[in-house]
């Protein structure tokens, strides 16, 4: 029987997307609000972190079994790509983290030749 329920360090599941368009990341973490998490993203590094904490249930009873993790958590991604952190939006629903980072469009150069009476003047 175990009990207290120590909060510790975890590692909650997660997906990471590659679209044409833009990086998709789902963090499957029931038991949290959307407030909860932090979310830092520069030099192409995102970091999710945050606490997950369940009701206290009485000290007086013991537990049998304990597989819900609590406690902190940190997640970090290098990105491939650049993105656009103008555009970055997070959606938190049934326990789904989800994240979307679009790419930064791709920059091009014009060339335009000098006109032989350019050269000239």
């Amino acid at each position: 029987m175990l009990r207290n329920r120590e909060r510790g360090k975890f590692k909650p599941p997660s997906d990471v997307i590659a679209t044409e368009d833009k990086f998709i990341i789902l963090v499957e973490i029931a038991g949290m609000d959307a407030n909860d998490f932090k979310l830092s993203l520069m030099n192409r590094k995102l970091v999710i972190s945050g606490t997950r904490i369940l009701p206290n249930i009485e000290d007086s009873i013991s537990y049998h079994q304990v597989e819900i993790e609590t406690g902190e958590f940190r997640l970090a991604y290098e990105l491939v790509k650049p993105v656009d952190d103008t555009k970055v939006t997070a959606n938190y629903d049934n326990g789904l983290l989800r994240i979307e980072l679009p790419y930064l469009p791709k920059k091009t150069v014009k060339v335009v030749m000098a006109n032989e009476e350019d050269k000239d003047n």
